[in-house]
């Protein structure tokens, strides 16, 4: 009976993650305020030791980025980034809160790279929010 159990749910176990991308596939997209609100959820139910790890590597993201984007002239007002990870860190879908040239240069720059930051779990949502100080 164990065996025939074990070998249902090794059958089982893939349509029921391909039900799950089929549903979330389905999803409408949602809108800023939607994506943020699942961004805060995912961040909020990270461990420490990941919290510390994403909290890292959002900062080298965001200087890296930084240095691409910098220009004396630009509008330093604040801005907000929503990503949509797949398991590889690689940005599925994007918002953005701020129409700066600064933010949209942040925007291309994130949906440009091959990998943003690798999440605990797929799909994951992380939000940027960036403000300057002088």
């Amino acid at each position: 009976m164990k065996k025939i159990f074990a070998t249902a749910l090794c059958i089982a176990l893939p349509f029921a993650a391909q039900a799950r991308q089929a549903a979330a596939d389905l999803a409408p997209r949602p809108d800023f305020a939607g994506a943020k609100k699942l961004a805060d959820r995912d961040e909020d139910r990270m461990e420490n030791l990941t919290k510390k790890y994403v909290t890292t590597a959002q900062g080298q993201l965001l200087n890296e980025i930084a240095a691409q984007c910098a220009a004396p002239d630009a509008e330093t007002k604040p801005f907000t980034i929503v990503v949509e990870l797949d398991k590889d860190g690689k940005a599925l879908d994007i918002w953005r809160q701020g129409d700066t040239r600064l933010a949209q240069c942040f925007e291309q720059q994130m949906r440009t790279r091959p990998t943003l930051v690798r999440p605990p779990a797929a799909p994951y949502y992380l939000s940027f929010e960036v403000s300057f100080t002088q």
